[in-house]
């Protein structure tokens, strides 16, 4: 049911973005003309509130994989909100450990363990410390045109001025080469090299491909060199590209995977991959923190995956690269653990 006086209702919404969010945008959005506001979705159409019907070409934010309010999602959120709408996170989640389980089993490779998170950009923040506990190092070569989040070190990560600029300096250490350039990879990763990290393809630079030959050098290269390779999947992953994450079209295992987005519901989860250095890998998905992102948010993943669809919003996870590493790993959170 819509309201019966639209007008007042967009006048003010456009009048409260100007006083309490971002003048700026309110004053594109009347430049634009886009007087009005969204009001439903379902499928693949959104409404707004004067009952004008959008194709939804973008699924949201790259988020709804199966459509706005898809019936199973829905179903299975309010059963969980019925039972309990938020953890307590004191005792065990069946709902998480369910997810974990089908994210080992969709995820390329031996990837195993899972972190949750609340977004990509925390994925990939997550995805950069696991790699320097893991390795010991502080270094990372990343791609320029790359964008990887706005959060400081995902942002340090992201090859693209226009939003790095203004937040100078960031984060030190990282190093950008042309993407898709083999040779300069190789001339980037030393053994001072924590993690190489790269979109598969990268999207906001254009939905760029790289050689077919790109991705098994650097998976060479990170091997040789003893780095980690972090592949961010937040906008290729979860079946997008064709196959479930697109480093499966060239047959490439990462030690960290992150995710994020195609979760197909309305929350900000997400999940991301922890690294290590054994032939078994981890995978790290976020799905929220202690006192977030609890069963209901949890909860409508378990139909989705069966499907070839994961519904979540985001995921990392890693490959432990030893079992030397990974005692290593346990025993520095051993010491941080210990009272002083």
């Amino acid at each position: 049911m819509r309201p019966e006086h639209p007008e007042q209702i967009v006048q003010a919404t456009l009048d409260k973005y100007a006083r309490y969010i971002n003048a700026g945008l309110a004053k594109l959005y009347r430049f634009a003309d886009v007087m009005t506001t969204e009001w439903e979705a379902s499928g693949a159409v959104i409404r707004d509130i004067y009952g004008k019907e959008y194709l939804d070409c973008s699924g949201g934010p790259a988020v709804f994989n199966v459509g706005h309010r898809h019936p199973r999602v829905i179903a299975a959120v309010q059963e969980q909100l019925d039972r309990m709408p938020m953890s307590v996170r004191a005792m065990p989640r069946q709902g998480e450990a369910d997810l974990a389980e089908l994210l080992a089993q969709v995820t390329p490779g031996d990837l195993q363990y899972t972190f949750f998170a609340n977004s990509g950009a925390e994925a990939n923040e997550g995805a950069l410390k696991l790699a320097r506990l893991a390795t010991g190092r502080t270094e990372f070569v990343a791609a320029e045109g790359a964008f990887h989040g706005k959060t400081m070190g995902a942002l340090s990560a992201s090859g693209r001025d226009t939003y790095k600029t203004p937040f100078q300096p960031l984060v030190p250490g990282f190093h950008h080469v042309p993407f898709g350039d083999i040779d300069a990879m190789d001339r980037a990763v030393t053994t001072h090299t924590a993690a190489v990290i790269l979109e598969p393809i990268q999207g906001e630079n254009g939905v760029i491909i790289p050689p077919d030959t790109y991705l098994p050098a650097v998976r060479e290269i990170c091997t040789r060199r003893g780095a980690l390779l972090i592949l961010d999947e937040v906008q290729t992953g979860l079946a997008r590209t064709g196959r479930m994450f697109a480093c499966e079209h060239w047959g490439v295992v990462p030690d960290i995977l992150t995710m994020a987005k195609g979760r197909d519901r309305d929350d900000s989860s997400h999940s991301r991959r922890a690294p290590g250095r054994t032939r078994r890998r981890t995978r790290g998905i976020p799905a929220g923190p202690p006192d977030r992102g609890g069963p209901t948010a949890l909860r409508d993943y378990p139909a989705g995956p069966r499907q070839g669809v994961v519904a979540g919003h985001g995921v990392y996870g890693s490959r432990p690269r030893a079992a030397h590493n990974s005692r290593s790993v346990a025993a520095r959170c051993h010491r941080v653990l210990q009272p002083q």
